[in-house]
């Protein structure tokens, strides 16, 4: 049987913090888009392609 990456063994999980740094893990997500430019590379891939719409949460009486 093949180890896993970490090369524990491979039913076993690498322990994982129960911590959430929300905060700090947004900053290294904003950083990893900046450093790779993904803004402009997201507007290059749609590009000709048709526009669509996220919706976001249920309808409302108010909504389109």
């Amino acid at each position: 049987m093949q180890d896993n990456i970490s090369g524990s063994n491979p039913l076993e999980f690498d322990k994982v913090s129960t911590r959430y740094e929300g905060p700090e893990l947004e900053k290294q997500i904003l950083k990893f888009w900046n450093d790779h430019d993904m803004f402009v590379k997201c507007q290059e891939q749609s590009t000709g392609k048709p526009l669509y719409m996220w919706n976001d949460g249920p309808p409302t009486a108010n909504g389109k």
